[in-house]
């Protein structure tokens, strides 16, 4: 079950990063601003949506927030190599 959870949560990451690709089109501009939207809104918003749906199945809540923090390195982790990659645009 936790392997299906963490390939939807990468196949998520990677319609993310399609869409921010193929939305900034080589703009360095766009490409910064789509990496501060990807770094600074979406990690909380996904810290956020997994604590609220996995906490009902965890009473201790020692491995909501495990989980939890590993998804929002995941996208924290996406945010940074989009950052870097709006250098190179």
């Amino acid at each position: 079950m936790v392997i299906l959870i963490f390939m939807g949560i990468i196949l998520l990451i990677v319609a993310i990063d399609y869409v921010i690709f193929k939305l900034t089109d080589l703009n360095r501009t766009r490409r910064l601003i789509a990496g501060a939207i990807a770094l600074f809104v979406l990690p909380p918003l996904a810290y956020w949506t997994s604590v609220s749906l996995l906490m009902p199945h965890d009473p201790g809540g020692f491995g909501t927030v495990s989980v939890a923090f590993l998804i929002t390195g995941l996208f924290i982790i996406n945010g940074i190599i989009i950052f870097i990659s709006s250098a190179f645009a």
